[in-house]
């Protein structure tokens, strides 16, 4: 399937192409040959987005700081001295993050429109020529990237360029996988992750690797075992201290390389290479917006990737109801006490309230109007972020009464029962009758039919410990 993706300053139309196979869906942009989705299912079937990305080609060309789902070349990664010695030659790059070269410079493959060369049901080529020249590489270039879809569950990235000069060539995709859901922030540090490497590169104070391999052994460095990612991020060691986190090398001589799995969606993924080396970056200083335009940030904690950042309400969730923004509100400022409390953790005793999936198959939804949700005009893309004035439209009266006539009565509704108190105004507020409570249990699980049991029991007891402790302890001690 291909739809328009949004139109360049140029007047140039950028376009989206999506791919399958089997249960697996991905979307590629000619913007930047970027991964913008991969929609892959659950244990149970269920499928979530597991790639940060945008909504539009607008995201990607004002917003991607952090090159996500970019594809990266002619060199991916960072040139010390923003140079390199070829056949006795040595060539000059930009320098664009203090003196050294970062992803071959500020004009970026990921920021150029590539063109298609062919687009199957399971795979799109795109192609880009490089000029002599370009980003200080030698050699006309024209190069090729593939993404491909294959029955084995499995996303095949080909590179393929012909150049006709010795030149540098060094591609990546620079996608940030989150195997819970692009949105589920708060569950990527928890997934586990396995590298088989013995070594890793340290690093120096500019992201440069120092040359030397170190072993991974008794350090934070070690992942071949199964392990959280988030376990020993924060760990009192230097070469995560300098980098602010994981943004190193390991050595790796077989395939998977890499593996990552979430245990509670239950999706695992697989990295493999024929490179003898793995860069892992687990997103240190990730500060973007992601798809809906909201922040990306913890969502037990919202944290963003700036420590000392914490956001909430709609600028993480987008226009939602205002008790969640006030919930948010108060979880935000427990997080931020916390974070300048010496010695405090900002998760140990927190609610984690995880999205239960709507199961559509087994809703009862006869009887039940069944109008599509209302839709509020809002101010371009490019207007809104030209001012910090809300820009966002509401309802008209007629869309008010639309809206409100959408039965919630679906019969799949789940209740909170450690945040419900039973009082029953749900029961009121309901025009359709379509919401009954019915009291089950007491507050210790108890049916309520053995409720008087149970207080007798307890009641008993403590009458019993009272005396005990009157005849072992002699008055006034």
């Amino acid at each position: 399937m291909k739809k328009s993706f949004g139109t360049l300053p140029s007047g140039e139309e950028t376009f989206l192409y999506t791919i399958s196979c089997g249960k697996l869906s991905a979307a590629v942009t000619d913007y930047g040959a970027t991964l913008v989705s991969l929609l892959v299912p659950d244990r149970d079937g269920v499928l979530a987005d597991v790639v940060l990305g945008y909504d539009d080609c607008e995201g990607y060309r004002t917003g991607n700081g952090a090159c996500l789902g970019a594809t990266v070349g002619r060199n991916a990664n960072r040139l010390k001295g923003a140079s390199f010695d070829l056949n006795g030659k040595t060539y000059h790059m930009p320098a664009n993050e203090g003196s050294n070269n970062l992803h071959s410079g500020p004009d970026f493959f990921f920021h150029r429109l590539w063109k298609l060369v062919s687009h199957t049901e399971s795979a799109v080529t795109l192609e880009l020529t490089s000029p002599n020249g370009d980003q200080g590489f030698p050699g006309n270039a024209v190069i090729q990237v593939t993404y491909a879809l294959k029955a084995d569950g499995a996303l095949h990235i080909l590179y393929k360029a012909a150049c006709d000069q010795d030149t540098v060539f060094n591609f990546t995709n620079h996608s940030y996988f989150n195997l819970a859901g692009h949105d589920r922030t708060g569950r990527a540090m928890e997934q586990l992750l396995t590298i088989p490497g013995r070594f890793f590169n340290p690093d120096d104070a500019e992201n440069i690797p120092t040359g030397e391999l170190r072993p991974v052994a008794r350090t934070p460095m070690d992942f071949r075992a199964p392990k959280p990612i988030g376990q020993d991020i924060g760990a009192d060691y230097e070469p995560l201290k300098l980098q602010g986190g994981y943004d190193h090398n390991w050595e790796v001589f077989c395939n998977p390389c890499a593996t990552l799995s979430d245990p509670v969606s239950g999706r695992s993924m697989s990295v493999c290479t024929d490179c003898p080396g793995i860069q892992l970056y687990a997103g240190n200083f990730l500060d973007e917006t992601g798809k809906g335009g909201v922040a990306i940030a913890d969502t037990t904690t919202f944290q963003t990737a700036q420590p000392d950042v914490f956001v909430g309400g709609d600028v993480m969730t987008g226009p939602k109801f205002v008790i969640d923004a006030i919930a948010a509100g108060k979880e935000g400022a427990i997080s931020i006490h916390r974070f300048v409390q010496p010695g405090q953790s900002l998760t140990i005793g927190r609610r984690k309230k995880d999205y239960a999936e709507f199961d559509k198959a087994g809703a009862r939804i006869y009887g039940y109007d069944n109008a599509p949700r209302q839709k509020v005009k809002s101010a371009p893309a490019r207007e809104q972020k030209e001012t910090f004035r809300d820009l966002r439209g509401t309802f008209t009266e007629k869309q008010v009464l639309k809206e409100t006539e959408r039965c919630l009565g679906c019969g799949a509704t789940v209740v909170d029962q450690a945040a419900c108190v039973g009082c029953g105004i749900c029961t009121t507020m309901c025009k359709f009758d379509a919401i009954k409570l019915k009291r089950v249990t007491d507050a210790s699980g108890e049916k309520y039919e053995k409720l008087l049991i149970e207080s007798g029991k307890n009641v008993a007891k403590r009458i019993k410990d009272i005396a005990v402790r009157k005849i072992s302890r002699p008055v006034g001690k």
